[in-house]
């Protein structure tokens, strides 16, 4: 005997615990019966017995996260009336306990009764358990609990739906929730429990639910392993005189050419448009169905049939059962009449606005806003919008404003409300100069592309701008003025000027693309492409990576970038004489210390240009500096500090620049050919850094090898040389360098040169006779050359050893 899914009653109670209403919900409870007396072997049941799969059945991009109990619902799981459920020696409560490599030894295991989500093993199961007493499951008997939950956590993809063949002879969306096993074919399965779980939009859905699941044979006359009810359901099998049996199981032949009906169907021989065994030429025949305009099809099976009367639309019309004012073939009843005054839109003048809570008409948007009310939704034709005259504003209200026809094109102003929204439900919007709301959130919400001339964003308030291509364009100016945020869901692209006052925000959920200039301070959320002019007026937070193929000038302050930094284009530190926000020196402006911080990696490609010319700037990176210029007037780092960080937490390579002239300061002159001076070079204490020389950045061969020079080496972690050499002024090393060798002071002090002459003679050996003897107790003077804390002969030995 075939088993098949059976449906069982299931009733649900929605649990309100979170504001806002969820889109998702429990369905209902379903099980698939997937085993009859077929458990083998020494652990096999006595009796009969049977194996469900049950399941909770929700909306389809739906998931479950938890089955639980609490004052209101227990949640049992029982097998009545006086049935008991098997369990597997090996088996578990649950399915993150069943170790599926012990099925092959023991396959009885694979029928072990336990509770789950979405999983049959404890592969990759994530399922945990709270305040559920599973004893008396172990040994067969029910679960109780009413304060207990077996769960997920959202993050977990095992409660993801996935889609069964469900009682309704349908494709379901489904969770599995338990597999049980139970003696006796006439026992009963009750469960009943609370569910929890997510729509795909990810809002919390609640409800309860139970079911009481029986073993019923099934009847499968064609023996394809499914049920005959739902091969006749979902139309695997017809059933022409509705007697619960496939056709193909019974002998049929209407039109006497002693051909079965259902074989001439399934070759095409016959038509069947309406799926009932028989064929067409048979039904029109017996009159069972109709053929008003005489083509050969039953009437049922045309699709022009709007009112779902059986009679196709043109023999309506024809037979004058239907009117249809506009000629489009349509019977008007078929067609939109908004107004309900009889007459469908299409044969009368829509008006311009429309209050959907009011049910006010206008002529004019001004109008339309004067009269409504807080909430209320006011739906305008695109033309109307496009051919207003003065700009528009929402006056405050917190409206939803509607273009449903069309595209919104204006260029009128567009004021905003600090609530509500602006939506252009089917198509693209090109807007003039648009406003936000003094305060609060303004959204603006497009089905295609949206473009504006301009956008001003007003102190504190924010703008919110989605649309299907992802992409919000700004042509001209886009102010945002003190502590306000333009918040793009795709990508924002920048054709004018930018103006970001103290505190601004842009994010973006695919980056800014910058065609224009940028006068940036505040935060910046997400990638930035710019492919013109950015100038960093005060400290400018990016958490994002920055690809520069155009010029970005730091006038002031840090430019942060949390990410990678890809400059193709030109990065200068310009000090700004003018007034800043950051004053207090000189420059009424930048300070020391300002410039560019880089978490991620710095890229530089051959033609970049790299200038910071004055000793303030500072550039920071945590990555890889991986630097390709190739032109030594276009790096400019000679007064500046070029700060290994570490922040990336591995070894951090450092490009070597410059050709290896040996201990000399001609290395240290700026602009001169294959020349890459540093003003400072500082390996931070967290570091390990590495040389490398990956690019010909002084264009004499790779094989030539290069170096640095530096005026100030400061080691605070671990420089790895790798063989190449650092020539530096000054060398401070509080931390590690794998080999001195490499690191060479330009023109070091001449050893016993004690009173700095630059020789070494009688007046240096003076100076050892003049503190001969122990040191006193603040310490020696520099006679004590050996460093031993006594000037004596071998201080002497050394003054003679270098004499000059």
């Amino acid at each position: 005997m075939k088993t098949t899914t059976r449906w069982a009653t299931v009733s649900t109670a929605a649990a309100v615990l979170f504001a806002g209403s969820a889109m998702g919900d429990l369905q209902g409870l379903d099980f698939q019966v997937t085993g009859v007396n077929h458990i083998t072997g020494s652990n096999a049941p006595t009796g009969e017995h049977y194996t469900v799969a049950v399941y909770a059945l929700v909306n389809s991009g739906d998931r479950l996260d938890a089955v639980a109990g609490d004052d209101n619902v227990d949640k049992m799981v029982s097998a009545l009336p006086t049935g008991s459920f098997w369990q597997h020696p090996f088996g578990a409560n649950d399915s993150s306990g069943i170790n599926p490599a012990l099925v092959g030894t023991f396959p009885s295991l694979a029928h072990d009764s336990f509770v789950t989500i979405g999983l049959l093993d404890s592969d990759d199961n994530a399922l945990s358990t709270q305040g559920i007493d599973f004893g008396a499951f172990a040994t067969g008997g029910d679960i109780f609990s009413n304060n207990g939950a077996w769960y997920i956590t959202p993050a977990d993809a095992q409660g993801e739906h996935v889609t069964i063949d469900g009682s309704d002879c349908s494709d379901t969306a489904a969770v599995l929730v338990a597999q049980l096993t139970v003696n006796g074919l006439d026992t009963v399965i009750h469960l009943e429990a609370l569910f929890q779980g997510s729509d795909v939009g990810g809002a919390t859905w609640q409800n309860t639910g139970s079911v009481d699941i029986a073993y019923t044979p099934i009847t499968d006359c064609n023996e394809n392993g499914i049920a005959d009810n739902c091969d006749i359901a979902d139309g695997t099998s017809s059933d022409a005189n509705e007697n619960g049996t496939p056709d193909e199981c019974e002998t049929l032949d209407c039109n006497e050419n002693g051909l079965n009906d259902a074989d001439e169907i399934a070759d095409g021989t016959a038509g069947d448009c309406n799926g009932n065994g028989i064929p067409d030429e048979c039904d029109i025949a017996d009159g069972t169905s109709n053929d008003c305009d005489g083509n050969g099809q039953p009437d049922e099976c045309q699709s022009n049939d709007c009112n779902g009367n059986g009679v196709p639309d043109n023999c309506d019309i024809a037979d004058g059962t239907s009117e249809d004012c506009d000629g489009d073939g349509t019977p008007d009843e078929c067609e939109p009449d908004s107004d309900g005054d009889g007459i469908i839109d299409d044969c009368e003048v829509p008006p311009n606005y429309v209050n959907i809570d009011n049910g006010g008409v206008y002529e004019f948007f001004a109008d339309a806003i004067a009269d409504a009310d807080d909430g209320d939704r006011i739906e305008g034709l695109a033309s109307a919008f496009t051919g207003e005259t003065q700009a528009m504003d929402f006056n405050g209200k917190c409206v939803q404003f509607n273009v449903n026809d069309g595209a919104a094109v204006t260029d009128q102003d567009i004021i905003l409300a600090g609530c509500g929204s602006f939506n252009v439900t089917s198509s693209n919007a090109s807007l003039g100069t648009v406003y936000s709301g003094v305060h609060g959130t303004s959204r603006i919400n497009v089905y295609d592309n949206m473009s504006m001339d301009s956008v001003i964003v007003r102190n504190g308030a924010t703008l919110e701008t989605s649309n299907a291509d992802q992409l919000t364009e700004v042509s001209g100016l886009a102010m945002l003025r003190k502590d306000s945020t333009l918040d793009a869901s795709g990508a924002l692209t920048l054709g004018g000027t930018m103006l970001m006052d103290e505190g601004a925000t842009v994010a973006t959920g695919d980056g800014t693309i910058n065609s224009g200039s940028m006068n940036a301070q505040g935060l910046i959320l997400g990638d930035v492409s710019n492919l013109q002019q950015i100038n960093v007026i005060d400290d400018l937070m990016q958490i994002g990576d920055i690809t520069n193929d155009g010029t970005i000038d730091i006038w002031r302050g840090v430019y942060y970038v949390i990410g990678d930094v890809t400059n193709n284009g030109t990065i200068n530190g310009d000090i700004d004489g003018g007034p800043g926000r950051r004053g207090g020196d000189e420059t009424n402006g930048a300070q020391p210390g300002d410039g560019l911080n880089v978490s991620g990696n710095y890229n530089a490609g051959a033609a970049a240009s790299l200038t910071k010319p004055h000793p303030y700037w500072a550039v920071r990176i945590g990555g890889h500096i991986n630097l390709a210029i190739n032109d030594s007037v276009k790096f400019h780092m000679s007064l500046a500090e070029l700060h290994a960080t570490g922040r990336s937490g591995e070894v951090q390579e450092i490009e070597v620049m410059g050709t290896d002239l040996g201990n000399t300061e001609d290395g240290l002159v700026q602009g001169e050919a294959g020349n890459f001076p540093l003003g400072t070079l500082r390996i931070d204490a967290n570091t390990t850094a590495r040389l490398v020389d990956t690019h010909d950045n002084d264009t004499l061969g790779q094989g030539a090898g290069e170096a640095f020079y530096c005026d100030t080496l400061v080691v605070d972690g671990y420089l790895d040389t790798n063989g190449f050499k650092v020539y530096a002024n000054d060398v401070i090393i509080n931390g590690e360098i794998s080999s001195e060798s490499d690191v060479v002071i330009i023109n070091p002090p001449t050893p016993g040169d004690l009173n700095g002459d630059s020789s070494v003679d009688v007046l240096d050996l003076l100076l050892v006779i003049a503190d001969w003897g122990s040191c006193p107790a603040e310490g020696c003077s520099n006679a004590d050359i050996t460093g031993d804390g006594v000037v004596d002969v071998l201080d002497l030995l050394s003054i003679l050893q270098n004499w000059s």
